[in-house]
């Protein structure tokens, strides 16, 4: 029983993996619901790790490198193939895969750090690769310098101290607020965006997360 966490984990790889063939070949609905799926798995392996008690140093490990790739390298691939598609040339396109680095920089501090179980300090790995994952979705005119620009702050946003919302049912108003207008905005930007909505909802989570920084410091 006590494997089971570690074979969602090689799911949440296997996604990545797939999804890295469908941004290859430019297919980004069926890229964005394998890191959907990615991300539904990474949230089980921890569910299933906490409910048989089968924590470990090797489920750990497993569950950092899976994240490096659906949501370390996918994100850089597809953050590079669009640089591609406005015609940048050779070799700077492959600045798209900072997001890799930070990424990565971001999972190696998050291991060794104390756990914080109130929020996350820097935007996690799976939001960021959800907020790129819908940007081909948004039928956006974006030149260049904004997509470069788009780069360098979600690789600042990885590493940064703003602390990012736990998502559960806690008894905080600030908490509760946020479950709540993240699921009605949801609904709302679904309709009207389709899968662009999931970028929408990402930039809310860290709106949200930024005000309960600047609140907590100010408490402070």
């Amino acid at each position: 029983m006590k494997v089971i966490p570690n074979i969602f984990t090689l799911i949440n790889a296997v996604f990545g993996c797939v999804a890295l063939y469908y941004i290859g070949d430019s297919q980004f609905v069926a890229a964005t619901f394998c890191i959907l799926f990615a991300a539904f798995m990474d949230l089980l392996d921890g569910y299933f790790a906490r409910l048989l008690g089968a924590t470990s140093e090797l489920g750990a490990q497993l569950d950092s490198l899976a994240d490096v790739i659906s949501f370390g390298v996918v994100p850089g691939a597809l953050a590079m193939t669009l640089l591609s598609t406005l015609h940048l040339e050779l070799p700077w396109i492959f600045f798209g895969f900072v997001i890799t680095l930070g990424s990565v920089y971001r999972l190696a501090k998050y291991n060794i750090s104390p756990e914080n179980r109130e929020y996350f300090t820097g935007l996690p790995t799976p939001a960021n690769a959800l907020f790129w994952i819908g940007i081909p979705h948004l039928n956006l005119s974006i030149s260049i310098m904004t997509l470069l620009f788009i780069v360098a702050l979600s690789t600042f946003l990885l590493n940064s101290r703003i602390k990012f919302i736990k998502i559960g049912i806690k008894k905080s108003f600030l908490s509760l607020s946020f479950i709540a207008t993240l699921i009605i905005a949801s609904l709302i930007l679904g309709l009207r965006m389709g899968l662009g909505a999931i970028s929408g909802v990402v930039v809310l989570y860290v709106v949200f997360s930024t005000i309960q920084t600047v609140i907590i410091r100010f408490r402070n």
